[in-house]
């Protein structure tokens, strides 16, 4: 959804003036290219096995087959069986107005369709199912509910305003929904209902009362078991951990009120935390952290970071490292054991006195990780006017290279293991493969 801020959507780490000497050292082939009538802001792919020359009507370059594969005459491919259509896009996110199925001859089976800025698209990591999530209404109290459908568009279930506000699908087709909201603020209890819409939970909200708060809702990769997390907003976080039906293994409390965390399957949670420091008439300071909680919820490291803007959190594929981006030009890597920091990238603001930053301070960015990779999209511009790709190598944290697209807005393709970039405007979606090159 669009944010609700009043500052403007500008550049995410962009570089200013930096040589790189090691740019050449990977590149980024593309292998399938598809454009689409419409502006797209998501695609689910599907797999088939099909012949050389289907796979090239279908999109796929020579260069995306193996030797074995052309000796066979046969490949298996991935094919949109799901694009998202948009009426509204921003940096911060996108509206999904439609979601429309195909097959793997591009043929359209079925549509679903929204009410623009009254209801979203989300869609498990794994692009199994689809939900249709009814969105806050300030003068509609009754426009609750949505419904839950397969990547084939079979409808599994729909619910009015028994549904709460949905906001999670789990890979197992599980939805956390918020039960009631005290305004605009995301803040209320969370019901959880299985793949056939049974209510099984409601995970109540420690906070009542409070004014200001925040809460979310991240299940695991595995969708056995989500996280809740709730703040007070200006001093306290409790996280809850359940399984997949809502049941609480444990609830812990933390001085600190959390900005974003990551549930790692079965070992923990990395967290962000801030701590705001207030002084006798208002707010002196706000300091943030990086954490690790275990599995069991006790919190095992913190350690200060000197980061401001937006920040988001990732953990590498081996558990082994924890990721802490800020739009404001800096990324950190820190071993997840004990919170050690492996490296600290941070961009060279540094224009001479008297003079004005020739890029707009940074503020919305998207961040991705794939095998030994880091990519980063930065979105330049109160209208969003232009972007830039970053990627870096996870271990070292080298910038390996930057490519830049002037007056293109850009997009992750996210169900997908591979690199993808959706071109919104032109409909264009593009997959690469990522090469060394010595």
């Amino acid at each position: 959804m669009r944010s609700s801020g009043t500052f403007g959507v500008l550049v995410c780490l962009v570089v200013v003036g930096m040589l790189y000497a090691d740019e050449a050292k990977i590149e980024l082939v593309p292998v399938y290219e598809k454009t689409f009538d419409e502006p797209i802001v998501d695609v689910i792919f599907d797999t088939a096995t099909v012949s050389i020359e289907e796979a090239k009507k279908m999109g796929w370059k020579e260069e995306a087959f193996s030797e074995e594969e052309r000796q066979k005459g046969t490949a298996r491919v991935c094919y949109p069986r799901v694009i998202f259509v948009s009426e509204a896009y921003y940096p911060d996110g996108a509206y999904r107005t439609e979601a429309r199925i195909y097959d793997k001859e591009g043929n359209l089976l079925k549509r679903i369709k929204t009410r623009h800025h009254k209801e979203n698209l989300i869609f498990s990591t794994n692009g199994r199912y689809i939900l249709k999530a009814r969105l806050f209404q300030e003068f509609e109290p009754s426009w609750k509910g949505g419904a839950l459908y397969r990547n084939d568009g079979t409808k599994l279930w729909e619910k009015g305003e028994d549904g709460g506000f949905p906001r999670a699908v789990s890979n197992l087709g599980y939805v956390a929904a918020l039960t009631y909201l005290w305004s605009s603020v995301e803040f209320g209890d969370y019901t959880i209902f299985d793949l056939n819409g049974q209510k099984l939970n409601v995970i109540e909200n420690p906070y009542e009362g409070v004014i200001e708060g925040r809460a979310m809702v991240k299940f695991s990769q595995d969708g056995e078991h989500l996280l809740v997390g709730f703040a007070d907003r200006y001093a306290n976080s409790q996280f809850i951990l359940t399984t997949k039906t809502g049941e609480v293994v444990w609830q812990e409390e933390y001085p600190y009120t959390f900005y974003d965390y990551e549930v790692i399957k079965r070992y923990g949670i990395a967290a962000l935390f801030e701590k705001y420091l207030w002084g006798p008439d208002a707010l002196i300071d706000l300091k943030t952290y990086i954490s690790f909680i275990d599995w069991q919820g006790n919190l095992r490291w913190i350690s200060p970071l000197e980061i401001r803007g937006d920040k988001l959190i990732k953990i590498s594929k081996d558990q082994k490292r924890v990721y802490a981006m800020s739009s404001e030009g800096s990324l950190m890597c820190l071993k997840l054991d004990d919170g050690k920091i492996l490296w600290h990238y941070k961009e060279p603001w540094a224009p001479k006195s008297g003079e004005r930053l020739k890029w707009e301070v940074p503020l919305f960015c998207e961040f991705k990780i794939m095998g030994d990779f880091l990519y980063i999209i930065g979105k330049q511009g109160r209208n969003w006017h232009s972007s830039a790709l970053f990627v870096f190598d996870g271990k070292s944290g080298q910038l390996l290279k930057k490519i830049e697209y002037p007056q293109e807005k850009l997009t992750f393709v996210r169900a997908t293991e591979r690199l993808g970039l959706i071109n919104i405007p032109k409909g264009k979606v593009t997959l690469f493969s990522v090469r060394r090159v010595r």
